[in-house]
């Protein structure tokens, strides 16, 4: 008798810890979480890479595989990216209004300026 009802404490004390360790590591993450901190992984892609692949994706010529080579990444991860990003919220978040490409983007650097353009229209 006496060794079942010391087993039962055990358990209760263990599980007393365990609520402890669960309660501190909540408050812990909402505390980084009140100072800007996210857990998880960083995404592989940014907003503006993300926007750069779509305008490339828009010239004929370009392909997934190419466009997500270029950008260091698999056709996979670049599929999601696009996908997590709708077009009309990332380009307005990135330019505070529509882009406008007169002409399909051929080279990165004319990529580049039309973004750079944008964002320096979001800033002022």
């Amino acid at each position: 008798m006496t060794s079942r009802f010391f087993f039962h404490m055990m358990a209760a004390l263990a599980e007393m810890e365990r609520d402890l360790i669960r309660e501190r590591t909540m408050a812990g993450l909402s505390a980084a979480r009140a100072r800007g901190r996210n857990g998880g992984r960083r995404q592989s892609l940014t907003k503006l890479q993300v926007a750069q692949a779509r305008l490339l994706l828009k010239h004929p010529d370009q392909t997934m595989a190419g466009v997500a080579s270029s950008l260091g990444v698999s056709r996979s991860t670049l599929y999601r990216s696009l996908a997590r990003h709708p077009e009309g919220v990332l380009l307005g978040e990135i330019s505070g209004e529509a882009l406008t490409v007169r002409a399909p983007a051929r080279a990165w650097h004319e990529v580049r300026r039309n973004l750079r353009d944008a964002i320096g229209r979001s800033r002022a």
